[in-house]
């Protein structure tokens, strides 16, 4: 055998041996990963949106994001809702709704109290001028303190004309200094009871800007000042204990 018969003979390996040699070369080489084929379906249960190479995990705060599939059509993107800010609005307004159907039941529960208390409430009509004067004075006990005024007192103080009223009784104080004044208003019809209230409610503000400078005693009195409307009666009544002639008048014109 020749030398070049005998290097061919050594470098030829046994299948054998070439067998073992691939497997240790297989032993060492490292292995691929397998990477799953993405669906691009929710995964059930977990809150998971898979999508090419993203995951979004349950309460990240995402709002609404366009998802692609390979399953469906192109051009019809699905759409995926997962709690977050979008969910903390949506509770603030509903929040927001309850309270104003609150506020509105509220509202609608006053209104309805004021329409029966109103309905209930009924006023005498025969009612004379001088009931009123002696309900009134009964509680002051100053009837003696008090002068008798005209039509031209009425219309100088309080600037209403008798002649469009029913009946009237004007008392003012016979000194200047003394802000104790009683006006009693019968009127031909119900409708004349702002313009009368009105009219009361001028003459105490005058009286007031007069005596608020140096008339203690007189400003305790035009602060307990009372001003009464009901039906076709109008009380205006400042005095020594005010509030207990005006409820004298309320019980003498209101129908229990």
């Amino acid at each position: 055998m020749d030398k070049t018969s005998a290097a061919a003979s050594a470098n030829k390996k046994s299948p054998e041996k070439a067998g073992r040699s691939a497997k240790s070369r297989k032993a060492w080489a490292p292995e691929e990963p397998v990477i799953p084929r993405k669906s691009g379906r929710s995964e059930k249960g977990t809150g998971k949106m898979t999508d090419t190479g993203r995951t979004r995990a349950p309460g990240t705060g995402a709002q609404k994001k366009t998802v692609r599939s390979g399953t469906r059509k192109a051009g019809k993107p699905e759409t995926a809702f997962v709690t977050g800010r979008s969910g903390r609005s949506s509770r603030t307004n509903d929040r927001t709704h309850i309270f104003l159907i609150l506020a509105e039941a509220a509202a609608a529960v006053f209104i309805l109290a004021a329409v029966i208390l109103t309905s209930g409430r009924r006023v005498r009509d025969d009612v004379t001028l001088s009931e009123l004067e002696t309900a009134v004075f009964s509680e002051i006990g100053e009837q003696n303190a008090f002068a008798p005024r005209d039509a031209m007192a009425l219309r100088k103080y309080y600037g209403l004309d008798a002649a469009e009223l029913t009946d009237f009784s004007l008392c003012l104080p016979s000194s200047n200094m003394d802000a104790a004044e009683l006006l009693i208003v019968v009127m031909q019809d119900e409708s004349q009871a702002e313009s009368v209230r009105k009219a009361m409610e001028t003459r105490l503000a005058n009286q007031i800007g007069v005596f608020e400078s140096y008339g203690v005693d007189q400003m305790r009195l035009l602060n307990q000042a009372e001003i009464i409307t009901e039906g076709r009666y109008a009380v205006f009544i400042c005095a020594e204990n005010s509030a207990k002639a005006g409820a004298a008048v309320k019980r003498l014109l209101l129908i229990h």
